[in-house]
């Protein structure tokens, strides 16, 4: 089997499992909340039981190939706000609060198609 790498917010796939503080797949990622002209991860839009959350970049503890790790139980993911387009999430952090977190598309519509 692979050993899965590291990889960059900006190389993160659409679909790329969630895996919770146990290991176990319980979701996949939707979309990347970020900037990348000012080379800011936010966070992630994810699908967590057929409802997309917002999983904020301090929850997050690797992005690897084989999915996204992050340090909350199954259970506190279903507590994750859900996403709402155009609603503004905060993170504490040491620099303060963001605003509203920017959601580029980072990946194709299968609609374009």
């Amino acid at each position: 089997m692979d050993e899965a790498e590291p990889i960059a917010w900006t190389a993160i796939p659409s679909h790329l499992p969630l895996l919770d503080a146990a290991g176990t797949a319980v979701g996949h990622v939707v979309e990347v909340l970020g900037s990348r002209e000012e080379d800011v991860f936010h966070g992630l839009i994810v699908d967590v039981g057929g409802t997309q959350r917002v999983l904020l970049a301090d929850g997050i503890t690797a992005l690897t190939s084989r999915g996204v790790i992050t340090d909350r139980s199954s259970s506190d993911l279903g507590d994750l706000p859900p996403y709402e387009a155009g609603k503004s999430y905060h993170a504490e952090l040491s620099r303060g609060l963001f605003g509203h977190l920017k959601s580029e598309r980072f990946f194709e519509d299968k609609e374009d198609k």
